[in-house]
């Protein structure tokens, strides 16, 4: 085996020789089998070993399928402009792999930018690369000091459907000593890097980094080593393949077999409806919510859920907090600082309360104690407090006083709304009373007596005379 390809094979002969870490448990070790098709569109394809009958279809992005054919290819060299027209999806991405690399172990502040300059041109090596994903290798060797020990695909979702993710677990490597490699002209760069870990202590403590799928199996065939995948994922996803000829090349085909009833439950799911951050009235029915209704008020919200090993009720109500209602949020931080023992930190936020909290709090004592004459006073003025505050998620104080509205004008609102309100109900009571009448007056016409007048009562009509006196 030549020194190249022995380079490239070293990193994951380690991997496997040390014990896995603590967040691969659960997770199979799978190779690569290919490309091919996932129905219309295009997936990498991996198996537990070569010949098994069983695979996992994995869809890819169309734009990717060409920087997998270069890397899957096993030439040792492309074109350099190929590889750097194949790169820019790479360090395009807004949070990919690019972006969620451990820059902070990097000896210098601008290794990053010197990272995207590698991946316009300078600095090419001479002898080239494979792919792009060769070329992310060895920038994140020399630039970020970081060396991918294990690729992982796991299941990002967390409401029950099945969504595919990728991350790579780093470690910390030695920093490339010598001169700056983004200082070479295009062209004459040095070689790609070799591995070079720390093993063992504190400093070596391994960093899980989120990105695409694709970028993840790019990155697992640039290092000619294993994938792991969640195994509940694989029990889930596994199915049998069929081949085409595509190009000349065998392909692996998989068409998605229908399942109605998945279909239809994940539909009705995503019908139900859930409120939103500002709509939660109070503490208790936050904390009385599961973890899966807190992801939906979060995408109700049109916030970004984290992946589902990092969901849980603590991380979802961090993400929902600014955006709640001010006085649920601080009901939320005096208890809070209660169940820690900081008590003056709490009787500090329970005195801070704006007059719109304080009007709250004595609704709902009213309620408790069942004045609700009391309780309905309080309502109207708690809805003209609400209503004249330019944004109730805020707290009082955090922007200007000038952009909520006067209290003699928002109670003039209230009173021309609540005035609205009444001629509206009496035109509707006038309406009804008009059909009652119609209706009554189509009734009798059908049993062929005549309508009385309108507003007026029927009276019984006097006995005929029969001739008896």
């Amino acid at each position: 085996m030549c020194a190249r390809r022995l380079a490239v094979a070293l990193p994951l002969c380690l991997a496997s020789s040390a014990p896995l870490p603590a967040v691969l448990r659960g997770h199979l070790p799978l190779q690569i089998a290919g490309l091919g098709r996932y129905g219309p569109s295009p997936a990498l394809f991996l198996h537990k070993k070569l010949g098994s009958s069983e695979v996992l279809p994995v869809p890819v992005p169309l734009d990717a399928v060409k920087a997998l054919e270069m890397a899957l290819s096993g030439k040792e060299r492309q074109s350099m402009v190929e590889i750097l027209l194949q790169c820019r999806a790479i360090v395009n991405r807004d949070d990919g792999i690019f972006d969620g690399l451990p820059w902070d172990w990097a000896s210098s502040s601008l290794s990053k930018r010197d990272a995207f300059a590698r991946f316009q041109g300078r600095a090419f090596p001479r002898e080239g690369y494979a792919s792009p994903y060769h070329l992310l290798l060895d920038a994140c060797r020399r630039e970020a000091c970081a060396d991918v020990s294990h690729v992982i695909i796991e299941n990002t979702d967390a409401l029950g459907a099945l969504c595919l993710g990728g991350a790579v677990l780093v470690e910390r490597r030695l920093c490339t000593q010598g001169a700056d490699a983004s200082a070479a002209p295009m062209g004459a760069g040095p070689p790609a890097a070799t591995d070079q870990r720390w093993w063992g202590g504190a400093a070596a403590e391994p960093r899980l980094c989120e990105c695409t799928i694709d970028e993840a199996l790019g990155i697992a065939v640039a290092l000619g080593g294993e994938v792991y995948v969640d195994e509940a994922v694989w029990n889930v996803a596994k199915t049998t393949p069929a081949y085409f000829l595509q190009r000349g090349k065998v392909r692996i085909d998989v068409q998605p077999a229908a399942n109605p009833e998945v279909e239809t439950q994940l539909v009705e799911r995503s019908r139900s409806a859930a409120p939103l951050p500002w709509e939660i009235r109070s503490a208790e029915q936050l904390q009385s919510m599961t973890t899966e209704q807190l992801a939906r008020v979060a995408l109700a919200a049109g916030l970004r859920l984290p992946r589902a090993r990092q969901l849980s009720d603590e991380s979802l109500t961090e993400m929902l907090e600014p955006l709640m209602d001010e006085a649920v949020r601080r009901d939320m931080r005096v208890a809070r600082a209660a169940d820690e023992g900081d008590f003056a930190a709490a009787a500090a936020l329970q005195a801070g309360a704006s007059c719109r909290g304080q009007l709250l709090g004595r609704l709902r004592q009213a309620v408790a104690e069942e004045r609700y004459l009391a309780a309905a006073e309080l309502a109207a003025e708690l809805a003209i407090e609400t209503s004249r505050r330019a944004d109730v998620t805020q707290d009082e104080g955090a922007y200007s006083r000038f952009l909520d509205q006067d209290d003699w004008y928002a109670a003039q609102l209230a009173r021309e709304r609540e005035k609205l309100l009444d001629d509206e109900r009496e035109k509707l009571q006038r309406l009804e009373a008009v059909e009652a009448a119609e209706k009554m007056e189509i009734s009798t016409r059908s049993q062929g007596k005549a309508p009385p007048p309108f507003g007026s009562k029927e009276v019984d009509a006097p006995p005929p005379d029969m001739g008896l006196g």
